[in-house]
């Protein structure tokens, strides 16, 4: 299995959200790859979002001809367009070729133009889902210096995160905790360690089952 491409998501591991109707051997293909948590959910708009920097929608190559002549594909499409982050569409060919049956070959290219040049949305072709996934990782690592303003124009991000940055999304990921609860406890008590030395965690509306994950997480 290749390595190196998810060492760390700013330090921590790589949060993905797949949409629930995706196939169990993506999940799995996923896992493989380490440094990762795995959430199945429904999602509105992508099949695949990593760590908030990036969205894909993933298609088998039938279910795209379907969306094509459905109209399901312009309107997902669309959708991924209005995001305020990268976005890019796969489809699964594993048949080399396979879709000069499906589309004529003048059709196929106007349609790829469409998509990639009027909408803007990057379009790759994977053989299977190892490829996918690892077209994937390798697309996150891309993008996940940076960021898209709402006007498309890319911004670089920080180099690396100030400490402050660190633990508030270290504070964040704990269930029950939530990035408003860790704002509110870090500007209260200025640090983890002030936070497990002082804070009395129930006035902050923290039940004893969070507690104990926060403290069990921070070694408390």
């Amino acid at each position: 299995m290749p390595k190196g491409l998810i060492k760390s998501s700013f330090y921590f591991p790589l949060e993905i959200y797949l949409d629930h109707r995706e196939p169990e051997e993506l999940m799995r293909t996923f896992q493989s790859f380490g440094n990762s948590i795995i959430t199945r959910k429904h999602l509105y708009t992508g099949d695949i979002i990593m760590d908030d920097y990036l969205v894909i929608e993933r298609k088998t190559l039938n279910d795209f001809y379907n969306s094509v002549h459905d109209g399901r594909l312009f309107s997902q499409i669309k959708r991924l367009q209005k995001l305020p982050k990268p976005a890019l569409l796969i489809v699964e060919d594993e048949a080399q070729g396979l879709q000069q049956r499906h589309f004529r070959k003048a059709a196929f290219q106007s349609l790829l133009f469409s998509i990639q040049w009027k909408f803007r949305i990057p379009v790759f072709f994977t053989r299977n889902i190892l490829e996918t996934v690892s077209l994937s990782l390798y697309c996150y690592r891309s993008f996940a210096g940076k960021k898209l303003t709402t006007n498309g124009n890319i911004s670089l991000r920080k180099k690396s995160p100030t400490p402050r940055e660190i633990q508030l999304d270290m504070l964040a990921r704990i269930p029950g905790i939530g990035k408003k609860r860790a704002q509110d406890l870090l500007k209260a008590y200025g640090s983890i360690k002030g936070i497990m030395q002082h804070a009395d965690l129930s006035s902050n509306g923290i039940g004893p089952k969070t507690k104990k994950k926060l403290q069990e997480v921070l070694g408390s």
